[in-house]
Formats: structure tokens, C-alpha cells, sequence
């Protein structure tokens, strides 16, 4: 297996760092053959272990019909991505059991390797075809927190990658004259909702100053607040916070008074 590590550029010893990939190869009628595989990697990578694979082929024969092959894992590839070894085998012509056989070629077929300490057999890890390859991959562990809440994804603001919320859509299903808005705050369409001629909520009776509505109008300056018929100015007659409306000591309602309010959320 000496030639075998051709393919490795590093220092350490190959057992503790590869996976050994074994298989028995046959004819259909089952005689174990004698021939080689061609491996190669797709795409120079590191591995966790610190070997380097480069992507030139290396020859594995085997005899016997059997195949072992360690190589270095493909799981744990640096640059990040999806990395592979490209396989074709070959049997000549030769005598088996008193037969001739051959001479015989398969492939190209792809291999995955895992982490193993245990040897992996061929089914294991081979694919008919390459593996979908990613334009690109960010490690998510990488990514500092940068002040990311939960339930947040990155983010491109346009120059870089910001925590926040997708830009999608909004889904629904919508109401029936439901409208949608952009939310700059999220970075995402969200639902409109309209509250109107809500009675606004707290006791009426000359000295209560403090007064709720069932939600926080979005935006503040949209609230629409009248007082027996008269719209009530933001500032003048009352300061609003979140969901709180709170009267100025002049303009506070007494009994009998009807406060209706119509915003949106």
C-alpha cells in the first residue's frame, strides 16, 4: 500500500488517519478476480487530520477478489464542500478456476468516505453518480453571533451578512382584504392588520388618566384616537407607548365619554 499514500502530503501514520474501504470483487458467476481500481479526488482537499489529498490518481490492485483501500475521509474536506474520490476499475484476461474470464472494466463510480475506525465495505460508501456540488457552503459554527437573537438566519444587507430574519414572502393564507408590508426592522413582508372603532380599554371616571388598546399601533403616528367624535392630537391631548395611551391631566376623560380608536398592527 505504499504507493497508495502517493496521494497524501503530510506527516503522521496512515492507519490512524484513513478509512479502509474493502470489497470482494467477481465475475457474475462469482469468481474472485484479479485486477485494479484507479482512484482519484475530486478536488485537492484537507482533511481534519491534517493530510493533503491532491487530485492525481493512484492505482490499488488487488488479487483474490480482494479490495482494500484506505483513504482519507472526504467528510470532514477542507475547503468546505461536497468532496469525493472517482473510481474505475479493470480485470484482464486471465485464468480462474479453470476458466477464462475477462477481460472486464466498470466504473466511473463515485466514493464518500466517512470517518471510520472500522473498515467500510464498498456499498457503503459508493455512488453511481458524482454528488451535487454546492456554488458554495458557509460553516455555520464559524459565524460569530454578531448579536444574532434566536430564531435569526444571516442575513446579506448588501456589502455583508447580518443576523435577521429571511426575506420572504409573506405566505398567508391571506385574509379576505388582508394587505402585506415590508417590516425593515425584520427584513420581511409581513401581514396588515386594522383595528377599527376599537373601544379603548380602562375606567371612565374623571380621574384615570392611563388608558390600553388591544395592540401596539404600527405605526405610532397612525393611530386615529377620537373622543366623543373629536379626534384627539398625539402630543396635545395624549402621549401614546406601545399599547398605553396616557391623557394629559386637562384632557382627561370623565364619565360618559366614548374613546374609539382606529389603527393598524
Amino acid at each position: 500500500m505504499k504507493s497508495w499514500l502517493l496521494l497524501l502530503f503530510s506527516l503522521g501514520a496512515a492507519a490512524q488517519n484513513t478509512t479502509t474501504v474493502t470489497g470482494t470483487m467477481t465475475d457474475p458467476a462469482g469468481d474472485l478476480l484479479a485486477g485494479s481500481c484507479s482512484i482519484q479526488a475530486v478536488g485537492p482537499f484537507t482533511a481534519a487530520s491534517g493530510w493533503h489529498v491532491i487530485g492525481a490518481p493512484t492505482v490499488v490492485t488487488f488479487s483474490g477478489g480482494a479490495l482494500a483501500a484506505p483513504l482519507v475521509p472526504t467528510d470532514s474536506a477542507s475547503p468546505s464542500g461536497t468532496q469525493y474520490y472517482k473510481v474505475t476499475c479493470a480485470v484482464p484476461q486471465q485464468t480462474v478456476n479453470g476458466r477464462l474470464v475477462g477481460p472486464y472494466s466498470w466504473g466511473p463510480r463515485y466514493w464518500v468516505v466517512p470517518t471510520s475506525a472500522t473498515s467500510m465495505d464498498i456499498g457503503t460508501v459508493e455512488m453511481t453518480s458524482p454528488p451535487t456540488s454546492p456554488a458554495w457552503m458557509i460553516q455555520w459554527p464559524q459565524l460569530a453571533q454578531n448579536g444574532a437573537q434566536i430564531g435569526q438566519g444571516p442575513i446579506w444587507n448588501g456589502s455583508s451578512w447580518q443576523p435577521g430574519v429571511a426575506n420572504v414572502p409573506f405566505t398567508g393564507p391571506p385574509a379576505d382584504g388582508q394587505y402585506i408590508r415590508w417590516n425593515a426592522a425584520r427584513s420581511a413582508w409581513q401581514p396588515v392588520t386594522f383595528a377599527d372603532q376599537e373601544t379603548v380599554g380602562g375606567t371612565i371616571d374623571g380621574a384615570n388618566v392611563a388608558f390600553t388598546l388591544a395592540n401596539p399601533p404600527s405605526p405610532a403616528a397612525g393611530l386615529v384616537l377620537f373622543r366623543n367624535g373629536v379626534v384627539q392630537k398625539n402630543g396635545l391631548d395624549y402621549t401614546l407607548a406601545g399599547n398605553t395611551i396616557t391623557f394629559v391631566t386637562a384632557a382627561t376623560p370623565y364619565p360618559g365619554d366614548v374613546l374609539l380608536a382606529w389603527y393598524r398592527y
